[in-house]
């Protein structure tokens, strides 16, 4: 048998290794610049992350999306996102031929959190490379979610409406206020607004010494109809105060109006 075709059937403690792609919201550390990206939901960050890919290094980490057009043409690929568990892992020999996710509980991952990224790479890196992350008004957030959670035909029949997605999936909620905060305290340097995202991004790239995107490569557009960028008419007072019960810290934190 091939050495790869080996390698691809070992197992560690008899779980198989995560060979399938990311939703799309992952992290870029990049030792070349000295910053950290942590990437949130419904934000444009797989944008800003191919607008930041070109300028990264070979040392530095960059984790797992979905190929697209978009991405093959910018050339994105994942690279040292795994993170040695044995002294011989073949993880990143494999993922040399075919990619790997890689362990949420061990890697640097999609939506992997601020905690964690300390932890992983220590607290010099941590304190010395400038952090940046983006968020969304909650309201226009949980709507933009919506219609990414029920794209397909599937999940539109299993949720056929708004208020039937917020009451009865598992994942309703988007996390993004534990990407960037630990101990309910804002663990980054700087918060850029999704509404303000042109100019926040020239912001980040100024302060980085890089240069001004052209455009900005927007990846999902197409997901959510125009007819629902009137978000307000998705609520109703009860979604709405749900909505607001899920998210206090952002809505202390920015002081997002409906």
């Amino acid at each position: 048998m091939p050495r790869l075709a080996i390698l691809l059937r070992l197992k560690v403690k008899n779980v198989s290794f995560s060979c399938h792609h990311s939703d799309g919201r992952a992290v870029i550390l990049s030792h070349k610049h000295r910053f950290i990206f942590l990437k949130t939901r419904k934000t444009a960050s797989t944008s800003i992350e191919l607008v930041l890919f070109p300028h990264c290094g070979d040392d530095d980490i960059i984790t797992p999306l979905t190929p697209t057009e978009l991405t093959r043409r910018v050339g994105h690929r994942a690279r040292n996102h795994l993170r040695p568990i044995l002294a011989l892992d073949p993880r990143p020999l494999i993922h040399e031929f075919y990619p790997i996710e890689g362990w949420k509980w061990v890697d640097f991952h999609d939506h992997i959190r601020a905690e964690d990224i300390r932890e992983y790479v220590g607290e010099k890196i941590w304190r010395s490379y400038y952090k940046f992350s983006f968020d969304r008004n909650i309201y226009d957030r949980q709507v933009s979610w919506y219609h990414y959670r029920t794209k397909t035909p599937k999940s539109a029949r299993r949720w056929p409406d708004f208020p039937t997605f917020l009451h009865r999936s598992h994942r309703a909620k988007v996390d993004n206020y534990q990407i960037y905060t630990i101990d309910g305290k804002v663990a980054v340097d700087f918060i850029g607004n999704y509404e303000t995202l042109a100019t926040d991004l020239k912001t980040v790239m100024r302060t980085l010494g890089l240069p001004q995107p052209a455009q900005m490569p927007f990846a999902k557009r197409g997901v959510r109809p125009e007819s629902s960028r009137a978000y307000r008419s998705y609520y109703n007072n009860r979604t709405r105060a749900l909505v607001e019960s899920w998210y206090p810290g952002e809505l202390s934190l920015f002081g997002h109006e409906f």
